[in-house]
């Protein structure tokens, strides 16, 4: 009995070495690797524009004889002329106007300065007219205006593609019989922002 131990013993040695051998010969299995994927998403910045304005026209206005001083106004929210009693309305005159689009914004601000009074100062001698200021805003270019109190306009809770018109008007007053032929002019300056 021990022989035939012995034998099976010695039988199975030389197969476990082989299949050792066939192992060994084998290319060990490639290192687990990950490799990261990401993007980065991000919000479209907000911008407003300015479209190219119209200017505020007051019209051509005939001085009268009289040296009470007299005035000539554009409405800003329908562009109609008023004068005072003594001048007669100007025909060729024209409301101010500016379109201003806005992209990705939440809140657009417009803040405005009127120049304090219309000046000659191209002219022979120097002369100042008395303007007062006057602007509405609209979400169309044709109705809808409402005149804006004070000189900032903060236009909220918008969202994607939003445009805004605005008009100016205002009243320019101190034009007596003694004021110089000439051209009467001024600055309105305008000041845009939008955030997101």
């Amino acid at each position: 009995m021990y022989k035939i131990l012995k034998g099976v013993l010695l039988a199975a040695v030389p197969l476990l070495l082989l299949q050792q051998l066939a192992l060994a010969q084998q290319p060990p299995p490639p290192p687990d690797a990950t490799v990261d994927a990401s993007v980065v998403i991000q919000a479209p910045g907000p911008s407003c524009t300015a479209g190219t304005p119209t200017a505020l026209y007051l019209g051509t206005v005939t001085r009268t004889s009289s040296s009470t001083a007299q005035w000539v106004e554009v409405d800003e929210v329908d562009g109609t002329v008023d004068t005072s009693a003594d001048l007669a309305e100007p025909t060729d005159h024209a409301v101010g106007h500016i379109q201003i689009d806005v992209e990705n914004s939440s809140s657009l601000t417009v803040t405005v300065t009127f120049p304090s009074g219309l000046d000659n100062t191209a002219g022979p001698g120097y002369t100042n007219l008395t303007y007062t200021g006057a602007w509405a805003v609209s979400s169309t270019s044709t109705s809808g205006y409402t005149t804006i109190s004070g000189t900032s306009d903060t236009q909220s809770s918008l969202s994607g593609s939003v445009t805004r018109h605005y008009r100016f008007g205002g009243r320019v007053g101190d034009i007596t019989n003694s004021i110089a032929a000439d051209t009467y002019d001024g600055t309105i300056d305008l000041s845009i922002s939008c955030s997101a």
